[in-house]
């Protein structure tokens, strides 16, 4: 398939919309990338999830480096937003669809704490 074509209408779709919002503005560029990211982190953490339940520690440590650098993106698209004046930065997008854009740094304690026996 072409780029940016996809044969799951859901995944066209959504891509369709991230691609169409992300054209419209920096900000909106910057917020693209903060729901994508959040996105990912919720799925990784699922995949933790299931790696943990089978015992899977190798993949387990995979998707611990991919969620770890899915925070690091979040950070950025977060400063980018406050960098042009978005005070609160991705958390300006608030809960979409039910979910929550907001990253809070203590959520990310308490995960490298469990993770990490820090």
């Amino acid at each position: 398939m072409p780029s940016g074509e996809y044969g799951v209408l859901h995944i066209q779709e959504l891509y369709d919309f991230l691609y169409a919002k992300g054209k419209e503005s920096q900000v909106d560029a910057l917020e693209v990338g903060c729901m994508v990211e959040v996105t990912d982190v919720n799925d990784l953490d699922r995949y933790i999830a299931l790696a943990q339940d089978s015992n899977a520690s190798d993949v387990e440590e995979a998707f611990t480096f991919l969620r770890n650098a899915s925070y690091n993106h979040y950070w950025a698209f977060d400063k980018g937003l406050k960098d042009l004046g978005v005070e609160s930065g991705c958390c300006s997008l608030g809960v979409i669809d039910g979910v929550d854009y907001c990253v809070q740094i203590s959520q990310i304690v308490i995960i490298v704490t469990i993770q990490w026996g820090a």
